[in-house]
């Protein structure tokens, strides 16, 4: 750890953890912000009180646990302390990084920054099913929220899940209109999809049914050697499936001679490489 006067900063390869029943107050001289650096984690299970303007969670570095971090310099708007998770940073609630459940409350204010990423564990059979962030305010929400189910129940249409909570139950009001940020997985399964509706003010994202009308694929070929197939972003949660038939036979009507191509539930977007050896290869959208 680098105290070097005027900084505080936990460097890479260390984890310092706060337990259970532990305070930790970090006050860095000249009100400096503090950070958990590149390849260093930080496990908090107690409470952080934040006496700088900001704990920047740093590019490789991680946040996990099911503590506290307050901010008791902050001002009424709860917009000068507050906890940021920086480009390729890590926060994840729970008593580890992976495969726990848990919830972390942050006293003042939560930047998830662009490119950071909080990953959001899902167990139906877990008496509280998610992980859950609970906030004073939920500025920034610029990253990737990282839905992983890590449970035996399986995502689908109906469910609903409450991620980011305000301490205060009133809705939340981000301070900018910075809200560029996207999930991963990009949809919860084949035919499903996110419904954000209520994340920017209550911290809910559901699941929902994706459309059930066909839509039309179009393609661009690129250099003669790629074909390119795509579809309107409203159809995420269909699936790709290809076909190959030689001439004479065309295309079946068969299911069976359908083939997916993995991971375009995923994306409106796929680009093949055109196979000269191939005599007929058709595409489709499908939905189950």
């Amino acid at each position: 750890m680098d105290t070097t006067p005027g900084t505080m900063t936990i460097a890479s390869g260390a984890q310092v953890t706060n337990l259970t029943s532990g305070t930790l107050n970090v006050r860095v001289d000249s009100g400096n912000n503090w950070a958990v650096s590149t390849g260093a984690a930080l496990a908090n299970f107690g409470r952080i009180n934040n006496l700088n303007q900001r704990l920047n969670i740093n590019s490789g570095a991680t946040l996990f646990g099911t503590g506290v971090v307050s901010d008791l310099t902050g001002d009424a708007s709860r917009n000068n302390g507050r906890l940021a998770v920086n480009g390729g940073a890590i926060f994840s609630p729970g008593d580890s990084p992976a495969h726990s459940i848990g919830t972390f409350i942050v006293e003042g204010r939560l930047d998830l920054n662009q490119n950071a990423r909080m990953i959001i564990e899902v167990d139906l059979n877990h008496p509280a099913t998610n992980d859950v962030v609970g906030v004073d305010k939920w500025s920034n929400i610029r990253g990737i929220i990282g839905m992983t189910n890590i449970g035996a129940v399986p995502f689908s249409a109906g469910q609903s899940f409450l991620i980011v909570s305000n301490n205060f139950g009133l809705p939340n009001t981000p301070e900018t209109a910075n809200l560029d940020y996207r999930f991963e997985p990009a949809t919860p399964g084949v035919g499903l999809q996110w419904d954000v509706g209520n994340l920017i003010t209550n911290g809910i994202v559901s699941i929902v049914s994706a459309p059930t009308t066909p839509t039309n694929i179009t393609f661009t070929v690129l250099g003669g050697t790629n074909l390119t197939l795509s579809w309107p972003s409203g159809w995420l949660g269909w699936q790709l499936q290809t076909q190959t038939n030689n001439l004479a036979r065309g295309i079946s009507t068969n299911d069976a001679d359908w083939s997916a191509v993995s991971g375009s539930e995923f994306t409106n977007q796929v680009t093949a490489p055109i196979d000269p050896a191939r005599p007929t290869e058709f595409y489709r959208l499908f939905i189950p």
